[in-house]
């Protein structure tokens, strides 16, 4: 039953800034696929498992990584049915489950040739995260080898039950790994992927939210910024510009420099990880980075342990007298 990828429905929910400050810094890291030759964003789900998102420049968005030796497998321990219902156009039962693996609510179905668990995607059919089965049975099915139950285990997890006619009882069935919608089988070593050129991604904390943020660039021009919601399983975007924003530079100290005759502040760029130099224009209005080696260190702004540092920022006349900040940088 092909059917093509398509993200499913999420559970609205929302997550406190203690929730965010203890799972957030840690579940993402740069990974590299050797078979597509593509740097990927990691994430950590609870199993401890880790599942690989690439960049989509075209959509400027981040996508699931489609190759099956990198990814992991999803079994059917990974899937936590929700509730089932019949489906009369496709003349099946469809499972809503969720997915611990691409923390993802998806639908399944029960292949009897296969005699596995089969995903698929049913447009007209909508989650109610409002649903659920009490009773651990979901739907029984007839099949040439004997009557199959489909329910609930103890955990939580799919079990699947035969009837033998010759027990005169339902004997568990093995459990195996699902049929997901088939990624693309590759092969390391394509000479077309090797040389392409991609956007780069990197990772950096950011202090002053709590978060590591993930940073797109490409021929050193920044595409994009974006942080990962763990409830939502979703990339948000951030900033989308060619400019460096002040958002992400983080001030450390300030020197004075004799050949420019000013002062200059030593900041973090959280784009590229690391420390730069910047001075403010007044005739722009707006920060400058510089190269002096001239510099003597007149004071500091290093931030406390457990304390977000200061944020490098502006203030410029508004409309009515209002102050806004400019919040670009122009990079020599």
């Amino acid at each position: 039953m092909a059917a093509l990828l398509c993200p499913a429905p999420t559970a609205p929910t929302t997550t406190s800034s203690t929730d965010s400050q203890q799972s957030a810094p840690e579940k993402l890291t740069i990974s590299f696929c050797p078979c597509t030759k593509r740097i990927a964003v990691s994430v950590r789900r609870c199993n401890g498992d880790d599942y690989k998102y690439v960049f989509d420049e075209e959509a400027n968005a981040f996508k699931p990584l489609n190759c099956v030796s990198c990814q992991p497998r999803v079994t059917e321990t990974d899937l936590y049915p929700f509730y089932s219902v019949y489906h009369a156009g496709a003349s099946q039962f469809v499972t809503f489950v969720y997915n611990v693996i691409t923390n993802l609510y998806e639908q399944y179905v029960y292949n009897p040739e296969m005699e596995l668990l089969e995903q698929v995607v049913v447009p007209d059919l909508l989650i109610d995260y409002s649903r659920h089965t009490i009773s651990d049975l979901l739907y029984t099915i007839d099949t040439d080898k004997g009557q199959v139950v489909i329910r609930k285990d103890r955990n939580g997890n799919f079990m699947k039950e035969r009837f033998q006619k010759e027990l005169q009882m339902y004997v568990p069935m093995s459990s195996d790994c699902v049929k997901k919608i088939p990624l693309e089988e590759r092969k390391p070593g394509n000479a077309s992927e090797e040389r392409k050129e991609r956007p780069r991604l990197s990772i950096e904390y950011d202090p002053h939210t709590n978060q590591k943020v993930i940073f797109v660039t490409k021929s050193r021009k920044l595409l994009s910024v974006f942080s990962y919601n763990f409830r939502t399983a979703q990339f948000e975007m951030l900033h989308s510009d060619s400019s460096l924003s002040e958002m992400y530079l983080y001030p450390k100290c300030v020197s004075f420099s004799k050949s420019i005759n000013k002062n200059v502040i030593h900041a973090k760029n959280g784009m590229t990880g690391e420390m730069e130099q910047f001075i403010y224009s007044e005739k722009t209005r707006g920060f400058e980075q510089v190269r002096v080696s001239d510099i003597v260190r007149v004071a500091t702004g290093r931030a406390g342990p457990g304390r977000a540092g200061p944020r490098l920022f502006f203030l410029r006349p508004g409309p009515a007298g209002s102050a806004r900040s400019a919040g670009r940088i122009s990079k020599k």
